[in-house]
């Protein structure tokens, strides 16, 4: 039997938690479904792993320039994984604090892909596969990178901004696809740590 809420919402990020906590906030009962992880691109995979990375790119070329403003440091140099300890930790502690939010706000949330099967009925395919149903439904799925044709992903030579994230090693050079907000902040981040960076 299918559990009933006044607003379900598909996708967790910006848009899908702001949706759902404001609604519940005006007495809605309210369903998130998300496929991945809660917060969605923009905490797990975009914005807030990249202006980590990037603050602590920021430091490091303040530290390399500080000899400018009369304060000598002795070869700065980066430590990139403690760079990417850094974000990993800034990135789950936001995510602890989202599923709280979203908790003490008294939305259910559905771990799994949902899918619309007819009007105000979703299923939910996942661990624990539900079926809802729902006054009103917000789709709020987000964005992925795309792949040129010509230049598909194959996760070491070619990579998604998801990949770039958490590259073991800082290459040596890049050149990026892309000079929208993600490829211009992977260009700054690299570019500050050493790498020769080219945007296409």
């Amino acid at each position: 039997m299918a559990e009933k809420f006044d607003v379900a919402v598909i996708g967790s990020g910006p848009g899908g938690y702001a949706a759902a906590i404001r609604c519940a906030q005006k007495g809605a009962a309210v369903a998130i479904i998300e496929k991945e992880q809660i917060g969605g691109t923009c905490l797990n995979r975009g914005c807030i792993p990249s202006k980590t990375l990037l603050a602590s790119a920021h430091i490091f070329n303040l530290a390399k320039n500080a000899g400018l403003m009369g304060i000598d440091f002795d070869n700065p140099r980066v430590n990139w994984p403690k760079m990417q300890s850094r974000k990993e930790a800034v990135v789950a502690g936001s995510r602890k604090g989202l599923a709280g939010l979203i908790g003490s706000n008294k939305i259910k949330i559905f771990q799994g892909t949902g899918t619309v099967t007819a009007k105000n009925k979703i299923a939910v395919q996942g661990n624990s596969p539900a079926e809802i149903e729902a006054a009103k439904i917000i789709i709020a799925t987000g964005s992925v990178p795309i792949e040129i044709p010509s230049v598909r992903f194959d996760g070491k030579t070619i990579i998604s901004s998801t990949e770039a994230l958490s590259l073991a090693e800082i290459p040596k050079s890049m050149i990026i696809i892309g000079g929208g907000v993600i490829g211009c902040e992977m260009a700054c981040i690299y570019a500050a740590i050493g790498s020769k960076i080219t945007i296409i």
